[in-house]
């Protein structure tokens, strides 16, 4: 199972906007937008109080090329736009290094790490009970 949750405040930049070219800005505005256009996931650029941002609730059986493609695509934006922060969150019981962990990759000034988030890991027993997974046969 496939559970993933993110969200990224999308910032062109973290540098001082008054000392970069007019055209800096919307340029790179520009990139993110075609990064969303082409990654075909679905994600679309909504703002929150004037500020562009991207959020996603995912699910699945199994890990697919989505979920790479979705993990991809909020890297793709942080390196591109360097002053967007944020995190993703991911669960995947398969995962043959993080099968009982909560993943979280973390987005800022344009780099991002992966870990496990330690109040969520190991997610038996931390949110669930062993006894509540099912015996295999």
């Amino acid at each position: 199972m496939i559970e993933m949750f993110a969200w990224l405040s999308v910032h062109p930049t973290y540098a001082d906007e008054d000392t970069l070219p007019p055209e800096h800005e919307p340029q790179i505005m520009k990139q993110v937008s075609e990064i969303l256009r082409r990654s075909g996931c679905g994600i679309k650029m909504q703002y929150r109080n004037g500020q562009p941002c991207i959020q996603t609730a995912y699910a699945a059986n199994h890990r697919s090329a989505e979920t790479d493609a979705l993990i991809d695509t909020y890297r793709r934006i942080a390196e591109t736009a360097t002053g967007s922060y944020g995190v993703l969150y991911l669960r995947d019981d398969e995962d043959p290094l993080h099968h009982n962990d909560m993943q979280v990759y973390k987005f800022r000034r344009g780099t991002v790490t992966h870990g496990t988030e330690p109040d969520f890991s190991p997610c038996i027993p931390k949110l669930e009970d062993a006894a509540c997974i099912p015996e295999e046969a």
